[in-house]
């Protein structure tokens, strides 16, 4: 079973207890970052979502999707998440 940005969401929300629109909404507080960058690794590298679909949900840029993928594989390592 493949696992869907919408699985992704839920997940992320659940785990870093915020709404969708926290996640979309371009903030940089801290824990906003950390959870975005985790939805990034999670679905560009571990789910292969293109960058593009992910920046373009994320009211990101491509780049930044990027950048962000790089911190959320940090993230996964340090605090041992799963999908």
């Amino acid at each position: 079973m493949s696992t869907t940005l919408e699985d992704l969401v839920a997940r992320i929300c659940d785990l870093y207890r915020i709404t969708i629109e926290h996640l979309r909404s371009g903030s940089r507080r801290a824990g906003l970052v950390e959870a975005r960058s985790l939805f990034c690794y999670w679905a560009v590298r571990q789910n292969r979502f293109p960058a593009a679909t992910i920046a373009s949900f994320l009211n990101m840029t491509p780049p930044g999707v990027g950048y962000a993928v790089d911190r959320g594989g940090a993230i996964a390592r340090e605090t041992d998440y799963r999908i």
